[in-house]
């Protein structure tokens, strides 16, 4: 799609983070370090703990540092956000439009995360997480991308989950004093009281300060006692005190940032919902910023502000108590449809406005929806599909979509859309945009006053506290309940595949239309089954991704369906298509449900078997021995009555290689002494030649180089018989390390080049820098060979120019010259560094 453009993007500097990044983290150095170096091993981390105790301040710091790195930092404010969502915003991020122009974004998972692995971001994930989608995203990228996810409360999964809790006495007194930019010579006989009945809390501190720094601490302090009778928290307790030493203007601003739902908006939108200039907006939420009660943000070049989800609360339930709440989101609602029908033209700098409010539109358009008021989304689908091209071109597809599936129910018409570019809407009855006295609320110019439609503020003044009191309870309650109803997945039609060359058009043709027919008619079952069949022709055909994309789609339909045998067919395709794809966690995903799905249904061992054995192969290809060693003793448990006899020699030399990784080498031995016999007479030559690998490794660990030797020997000449070049490459490279350990450094070396050769010839720069590495170091042993040393080091470092060993080896050769200097007599050097490689490896034919 030529004209595909988002805003949306990576963040490469702190600036560009969704949330402030505060200067110093007082109190966190050693949880800071900690969690540092797991992101830097490319884990995935939770960080959990009460609202208000720091999380996202921390995050943000961690990410300012990998903002400065290639791969930026990909954030994501989350509330339970679907994978699907998440795969959309994945592709309007890195300007993808196959990915974030798809219907349904699950069937492009595979390209999306894909392209995850290539860019390489840190990946944050803020907010109430659902466990199902980021288990999904941390399974996907696992030990390839550092992952750090922030929630209230610890979820189980594979990651490594860090409590924060709160600030001790002496950093949290630190921490008021940096906030309240505390000189020495002030006043401080306060603080330490003050910093305690907080309870050492970041957040409510930090509000403390604000409200002192822009009063007093006498002013403050008699605002708190007044509020002590309500019981709150620390954070309501700062709240409420803070909230009462507001300026009318103040307070209405505060509220009407808090009825937006998610408590977040552009000044712009602000300054529409309470009717005042935007010149008149702004001072006035700095000075909010500035009492750290409201975040501020440049997003898509635009001033953008947001509450904290305790604040957000706070202001709510202020409103729901004095009656006002309802009345302001109706407000908010008919602001939002005002500002969409404003910028609802094909003009680019209109479509940059509305992608600044998307997530308000579809968040307000859930909550409306939510209270039966469906009419808000119908309206904006209108709107929407009045904006030209703005949709497909944004790549908001998922989200239109989805306000589409909550305009469902109304009784007004909303327009179609084919996926492309919203056609026009049937004519829409509008009244014309209120003025500031019609919405109810409205802003003076010149002390930005809320009043109601009867002149009276919403502000309380000095004496009107017994109302805050009065739903003090009640709020604490909602800030303690968790909102655990997921966002639903509707079920949409998905993009057709690619033809395979080979297949005739006939028949791709006839399950294409046979797959719209049911879509059209809404069966699920036909569709699942027409899905699954493409897939297996694209992968027959070698189209993998469209494969996986068409079975992720048949697996998702059989999962709606309760169909427990199609589940199975496409999660065993698909965790091969996984493997082939080298998507390991993947693998692990689908095989983990297939083997689930096969025990329940009962007489599938054939499939349950192969399904662990690939949880063994991918266990073992990630360095996790214990879990292949698991994987693998679960299918010989079901082979030893139904499987091949080739095949199970097979699985036990598989389970060899796990019990030599998990440093067990003499019951490695063992157990492939007691297979290699089957392996010969069911003619696996290919597994005889590991095996017989494995018991030369094995040996060596055990300290026998002598009977090492051979057995790497044999299994160099089945190697070789065979034409695995992988295979052939290990071994010549387990001689040469066996040759070193017994100090015959003519042939180690001889070894080591023909195993370089063949890495030459693979391409592969993981291959050529580890040979390179392996032969440098021996040569070093003699300043004769500098020169060839150099040769070899400068070949690889034009492949790998930032790899470590290569470096260090560089600066070991300039140092050793300076030492030697005009004594140096060094070896001659003919050729190239592949033709000194090359020339070894002819002497195998000879």
């Amino acid at each position: 799609m030529a004209d595909f453009s988002s805003l949306e993007a990576v963040a490469h500097d702190a600036a560009a983070l969704p949330v402030p990044v505060p200067g110093n983290l007082i109190g966190r150095d050693v949880t800071l370090a900690h969690v540092y170096r797991q992101l830097k091993e490319n884990k995935a981390v939770l960080l959990y703990g009460p609202p208000g105790i720091g999380k996202t301040a921390l995050a943000a710091k961690l990410a300012s540092a990998f903002a400065e790195l290639p791969g930026g930092v990909l954030w994501f404010t989350s509330d339970e956000m679907p994978l699907a969502e998440m795969i959309a915003r994945i592709g309007r991020v890195y300007h993808l439009p196959e990915v974030a122009t798809s219907e349904n974004p699950i069937t492009v998972v595979e390209a999306a995360f894909e392209h995850l692995l290539r860019r390489k971001p840190l990946i944050v994930i803020d907010g109430r997480l659902g466990t199902q989608a980021i288990t999904e995203v941390v399974m996907r990228v696992a030990s390839e991308l550092p992952v750090l996810m922030l929630n209230p409360e610890e979820l189980e999964g594979p990651w490594t989950a860090l409590r924060l809790g709160r600030l001790e006495a002496e950093a949290a007194t630190t921490l008021f004093k940096q906030l309240l930019a505390h000189q020495p010579g002030q006043p401080e006989d306060y603080i330490p009281q003050l910093v305690k009945a907080f309870d050492y809390a970041p957040l409510a501190l930090a509000i403390a300060a604000g409200a002192i720094r822009a009063g007093s601490p006498q002013a403050f302090i008699g605002e708190m006692s007044r509020a002590q009778s309500s019981g709150a928290t620390p954070q309501l307790l700062a709240l409420t005190a803070a909230f009462r030493s507001l300026n009318n203007a103040l307070q209405g601003l505060l509220l009407v940032l808090g009825a937006i739902p998610g408590g977040r908006g552009s000044a712009e939108l602000i300054s529409m919902i309470g009717g005042a200039p935007l010149a008149s907006i702004q001072p006035a939420m700095q000075m909010l910023v500035d009492r750290y009660l409201v975040e501020a943000v440049t997003r898509f070049d635009q001033p953008y502000y947001h509450l904290h989800p305790i604040i957000a609360s706070f202001t709510q339930s202020w409103l729901r108590g004095s009656g006002r709440l309802e009345g302001l989101q109706a407000k908010v609602r008919d602001s939002l449809l005002n500002y969409a029908r404003s910028y609802s033209t094909e003009d680019d700098a209109a479509h940059n406005k509305l992608a600044l409010e998307m997530d308000t539109f579809m968040v307000t358009a859930r909550a409306a929806a939510e209270e039966g008021e469906r009419d808000f989304a119908n309206q904006l689908v209108s709107s929407l599909s009045d904006a030209g091209n703005f949709i497909s071109a944004r790549g908001y597809v998922y989200e239109f979509l989805q306000l589409r599936e909550l305009a469902a129910s109304s009784t007004s018409a909303f327009p179609a859309y084919d996926g492309a570019l919203p056609p026009s809407p049937p004519p829409l009855t509008t009244t014309p945009e209120p003025e500031p006295d019609e919405i109810g609320i409205a802003v003076d110019l010149d002390e930005v006053d809320l009043v109601e439609d009867d002149g009276s503020e919403i502000a309380f003044d000095e004496d009107d506290g017994a109302l805050l009191d009065d739903y003090i309870a009640d709020l604490e309650e909602d800030l303690v309940e968790a909102d655990d109803e997921a966002s639903a997945v509707p079920t949409i039609s998905t993009q057709p595949g690619i033809t395979p060359t080979a297949v005739p058009l006939s028949e791709l043709d006839r399950l294409r239309a046979a797959l719209e027919r049911a879509r059209q008619n809404d069966d699920k079952r036909t569709q699942a089954s027409i899905l699954n069949s493409i897939a297996r022709i694209q992968a027959a055909q070698g189209e993998d991704a469209s494969a996986i994309n068409n079975h992720t789609a048949a697996l998702s339909l059989y999962e709606t369906l309760n169909d427990s045998f199609g589940e199975l067919t496409n999660l065993d395709a698909l965790a091969a298509l996984s493997v082939k794809t080298d998507n390991p966690q993947a693998a692990i995903l689908h095989a983990s449900r297939g083997v689930e799905v096969a025990r329940r249904l009962g007489n599938q061992e054939v499939v349950e078997i192969r399904l662990l054995t690939l949880l063994g192969d991918t266990y073992q290809q990630l360095g996790e021995s214990e879990k292949a060693l698991n994987a693998y003793g679960k299918a010989l448990e079901l082979a030893r009555g139904s499987a091949d006899p080739g095949e199970r020699a097979v699985l036990i030399s598989k389970l060899g290689f796990a019990q030599l990784d998990h440093g067990e080498p003499s019951q490695a031995i063992r157990t492939w002494e007691m297979v290699l016999p089957d392996l010969r007479e069911h003619g696996r030559t290919d597994f005889e030649g590991r095996v017989l690998g494995g018991l030369g490794t094995a040996s060596g660990e055990l300290g026998r180089w002598s009977e090492a030797i051979p057995y790497h020997t044999s299994a160099l000449h089945i190697t070789r018989t065979a034409g695995d070049k992988a295979e052939e490459a290990i071994q010549l490279s387990n001689l040469g390390y066996a040759a070193v350990q017994i100090n015959d450094l003519k042939n180690a070396a001889l070894r080591y080049r023909q195993a370089l050769h063949l890495a030459y010839e693979s391409g592969d720069p993981n291959h050529i820098v580890s040979s390179t590495v392996d032969l440098a170091r021996l040569l070093l042993q003699s300043v004769r060979y500098l020169d060839i040393v150099e040769l070899l080091v400068d070949y690889a470092l034009q492949t790998e120019p930032d790899d470590r060993d290569l470096r260090q080896i560089k600066t070991q050769i300039a140092e050793t010259r300076a030492e030697v200097g005009a004594d140096l007599q060094p070896a001659p050097v003919g050729g190239t560094a592949r033709d000194y490689a090359a020339n070894a490896y002819k002497l195998l034919d000879s």
